[in-house]
């Protein structure tokens, strides 16, 4: 049995109810629920879980789509045995794009040079490395392209905090900066590649609005799906989902003006379209089948 576990205001969400339907037609039991509808109960020495209305809660698999804040659930789910898609480590970092350039400047993964001052915002032009550049600001923890701006080397930056009145925290919270990567192809444009399970299944651009640098689909960016993916896209994508974890991601990657690409972010929450939704049921009933028959995530006997 699945559990899929989202909040009130998401559960009816077409994409959710087309996952939900797409895993039963697959032959998997599958459950929605909301974090409040779970009791934890601790006692001789075992977890269970069950609902509020008293009936057991055991499932093979947990798939969330939730906001950070409702992290807790999944993290007692995953301590008291249960699988989690994605898991808390992943869906940590991939909430944090600071951790995220960690992660990859560890592992290889090509991705913009980032600033980020732990003492607050108004620190972020302080001894920069990136003087002369043109610049993105953007929140550390934020999504779907709220909050970015572009800029020119660190004085800008200065001057835009300063004007914004943004202190140690914006109204989107701590913010880093990245060089501005861009290429010459108008209108400006990125690649978002879906991952599923280690493999490549779908990819598109999406294109900004006329006069805009902005590209994310929640800011008007236009979405081209691709026929086929190109493979040095689907290669650094794989690649990208594997080093910060994710079971299932949407990778966003762009090309300079030397067609060199780099990975901008790992989205651990991406939108469900279709391709990408059919591949993620196939996945999830997949994955819970191996927990039932008593195997890892990797298909090894425990």
């Amino acid at each position: 049995m699945i559990a899929f576990l989202t909040n009130r205001a998401w559960r009816q969400l077409l994409p959710h109810l087309s996952l939900v339907t797409a895993i039963r037609e697959r032959g998997e039991e599958v459950m929605v629920l909301c974090p409040e509808q779970i009791v934890v109960d601790v006692r001789d020495g075992q977890t269970r879980f069950r609902t509020t209305v008293g009936k057991p809660f055991a499932p093979h698999l947990v798939f969330h789509r939730l906001s950070p804040k409702e992290e807790a659930a999944i993290q007692l789910l995953e301590a008291g045995g249960v699988r989690a898609v994605n898991s808390v480590r992943a869906w940590r970092v991939c909430s944090n794009k600071v951790l995220q350039a960690l992660v990859f400047a560890q592992t290889g993964i090509p991705h913009p040079p980032t600033l980020f001052a732990l003492g607050g915002n108004y620190n972020l032009p302080v001894a920069s490395p990136l003087p002369g550049e043109q610049l993105v600001l953007k929140p550390a923890h934020g999504r779907r392209g709220f909050g970015v701006r572009f800029l020119h080397g660190p004085v800008d930056v200065c001057r835009f905090l300063e004007a914004s009145g943004s202190g140690v925290l914006s109204p989107y919270g701590p913010l880093l900066v990245q060089k501005f990567i861009d290429h010459p192809a108008r209108p400006r444009h990125h690649v978002r590649c879906h991952v599923v399970g280690g493999k490549a299944v779908s990819a598109g651009r999406l294109f900004a609005r006329p006069g805009r640098l902005v590209t994310n689909h929640a800011q008007g960016g236009q979405w081209q799906a691709y026929d086929r993916i190109p493979p040095a896209i689907a290669d650094l994508a794989v690649a990208a989902a594997g080093t910060v974890g994710v079971d299932y991601a949407g990778v966003d990657l762009i090309a300079d003006a030397e067609e060199r690409w780099w990975v901008l972010e790992c989205n651990n929450m991406p939108d469900l379209r279709k391709p990408m939704m059919l591949r993620l049921a196939d996945y999830l009933v997949a994955q819970a089948r191996q927990v039932r028959e008593g195997c890892t995530p990797q298909g090894e006997p425990r």
